[in-house]
């Protein structure tokens, strides 16, 4: 798998706003499986603010995100005396009795609002004194939790998604846990975030066939900078165009 990146002239001013992701400089970036191929994510999929802002797990890092805990928990990260954070700097991070991965995103009257790496959802507010710089061992490992955003779709009107439709699209895809839901990478769209389908592994039942039919959205062509493309020995890496993988 290898993701080509396109010209960012190339896309009109008319494209899609997209919320940035957080992202950090010093882990290394996210590879996510091949297209065409549906990994399985865990249920429920939480804080999921609406089809253009969500985050989710493939079930089979679980292994990984647990041993990472273990990891960070068994022996935390030591304190260095007369270190700072920087701004934007991935850090080990204190919060509510466990070590997590962290990115700084703001500092405000002395406290930091901080990213959890592998966990995803809201911010976190913690004081200087619980964070730590992340060990070298701790850094090789990309960030377990896809931030992400639903392929081929756009808000009914307008550019602003309604709470509700965040809420509703929280109902159809957590209706049932023991349903294996699976998802689809088709690529990377400016700010970082992963355009991505969501369907059952078994029934083929597409999330965002849903919403369009609900019509809580209506299609529109995603304007992707890097598309995620198969790649084999010999083969010519070609990119497929964001037209052809964006409709619903």
């Amino acid at each position: 798998t290898a993701v080509t990146a396109s010209t960012p002239a190339s896309i009109p001013d008319s494209s899609p706003a997209y919320l940035p992701a957080f992202q950090s400089s010093t882990l290394p970036p996210q590879v996510p499986p091949s297209p065409g191929k549906l990994s399985q994510i865990v249920l429920p999929v939480e804080d999921l603010e609406s089809p253009a802002n969500f985050c989710v797990r493939l079930t089979s890092d679980d292994a990984l995100l647990m041993k990472l805990l273990e990891d960070m928990n068994e022996k935390p990260p030591p304190a260095v005396q007369g270190w700072t954070v920087g701004r934007r700097e991935t850090v080990a991070v204190y919060y509510e009795d466990i070590w997590y991965r962290g990115l700084a995103v703001k500092k405000t009257e002395g406290m930091f609002s901080m990213y959890l790496l592998d966990f995803g959802g809201a911010l976190v507010n913690v004081a200087p004194g619980q964070l730590r710089p992340l060990p070298a061992s701790l850094s090789n490992t990309p960030a377990v939790m896809y931030q992400v955003c639903l392929a081929g779709m756009g808000p009914m009107e307008g550019e602003v998604w309604g709470e509700e439709v965040g809420q509703l699209m929280g109902e159809i895809v957590n209706s049932d846990l023991q349903y294996k839901l699976g998802i689809e990478f088709l690529g990377q769209v400016e700010g970082g975030r992963w355009v991505v389908k969501l369907r059952g592994i078994e029934d083929e039942e597409d999330v965002g066939n849903m919403m369009v039919e609900g019509g809580l959205a209506k299609a529109r062509e995603d304007r992707m900078i890097e598309t995620v493309v198969a790649t084999a020995k010999d083969e010519k890496k070609v990119a497929t165009s964001a037209s052809k993988l964006s409709p619903v």
